[in-house]
């Protein structure tokens, strides 16, 4: 447990938006991602930090085709923790780790995205803590690492990226 908050502590938290020098690698990392939402044609678009104001106004993640696969994922793990007598364990993944990921996120986004205003700040910061709570989860659960569906998108993460969702037909990411 104490893993995931070092290892979520660790995150460069949104570092490298508008840099483009590891973006290969990020692309990489987004095939996965893409396999594991069920959209394996969609293009990729990274957006400038102007267009990425807008797009925390505009966006609305239930209206993703993202959504139905995001929104399942807390029951399964809550299934997966029953299955596996792990009930107490996951209860760490939703007490002990969104405050650690609240400080960290919040420390990275704020300095790159406020000029954006509080929205982007915030929408920020919640993207992390939602994506690592449910990585986090995932495990703790007892499910084998290999099969978490957000490992990919913490490996963004994990790069200074912020995968941003699926607007307009592509993969955003900042």
């Amino acid at each position: 447990m104490k893993t995931w908050i070092d290892r979520m502590s660790a995150i460069p938290w949104f570092a490298s938006i508008g840099n483009p020098d590891s973006r290969d690698r990020a692309e990489a990392l987004l095939e996965p991602v893409k396999a594991a939402f069920g959209l394996p044609d969609v293009p990729v678009r990274w957006l400038t930090l102007p267009e990425a104001g807008e797009f925390v106004k505009r966006y609305d993640i239930t209206s993703s085709p993202m959504w139905p696969t995001l929104f399942e994922l807390p029951e399964r793990i809550r299934t997966a923790a029953e299955r596996n007598g792990r009930m107490e364990v996951l209860s760490f993944a939703a007490d002990d780790l969104p405050e650690a990921v609240f400080h960290a996120a919040f420390g990275g986004a704020f300095p790159v995205l406020q000029a954006f205003g509080q929205e982007a700040v915030r929408n920020a910061v919640c993207a992390a803590m939602y994506v690592s709570g449910l990585a986090a989860g995932w495990e703790l659960a007892g499910e084998p690492p290999e099969s978490n569906p957000l490992q990919p998108a913490i490996a963004l993460f994990e790069l200074g990226y912020w995968p941003l969702g699926l607007f307009e037909g592509r993969l955003c990411l900042l």
